[in-house]
């Protein structure tokens, strides 16, 4: 794909370019396509999303990103994204979130990140995320000492429907030491 693609479709609310073997993106191919609702952009091959990828899509209320390769989610990544509904990114390669990924998706009331890497999610991630009401995080090797604190005080402090959560780490005989 090139950066000006779709340029001059300002008025564009749906783009489909899942399945098409996609390995990165262009950092502008999104320019100024502020109408846009619906991003599908799954079942691809993308390993990075480079920060303000998405910063003009103020307007985009769903992004499909699942089945891809992505590992990590930056601070800037969503940056822009300010009614995003639905956030999809279950069976990627996650293993790490910065604290600051999701402080622009304050309307976000879906994210699934279900069958990733994750072994823990900043407490400060979650909390920047004041809507949300359906979150999938099952199939993730999570640490459940310490460092899970935060994500445990949560859903303690928020009433969300949410898939169970299986310890990977620390083993029950390291428990009891």
């Amino acid at each position: 794909l090139e950066g000006g693609a779709f340029r001059g479709l300002e008025k564009l609310q749906s783009l489909h370019m899942h399945r098409c073997r996609l390995a990165a993106l262009p950092h502008d191919i999104f320019h100024k396509l502020y109408s846009l609702q619906f991003l599908y952009l799954q079942e691809n091959q993308l390993h990075f999303l480079q920060d303000d990828l998405f910063s003009d899509l103020i307007n985009l209320s769903q992004l499909f990103l699942h089945g891809n390769r992505i590992r990590t989610l930056s601070e800037n990544v969503f940056r822009g994204l300010v009614n995003l509904d639905r956030l999809l990114l279950h069976d990627n390669r996650v293993r790490q979130v910065n604290r600051r990924a999701f402080r622009d998706l304050g309307h976000l009331t879906m994210l699934f990140l279900f069958n990733n890497s994750l072994a823990e999610l900043p407490g400060q991630a979650m909390r920047d995320m004041d809507s949300i009401q359906f979150l999938r995080l099952n199939g993730n090797p999570w640490a459940c000492g310490c460092e899970a604190r935060p994500l445990w005080d949560f859903f303690r402090s928020n009433r969300i429907s949410s898939s169970e959560l299986v310890c990977a780490s620390p083993s029950r005989s390291e428990e009891a030491h």
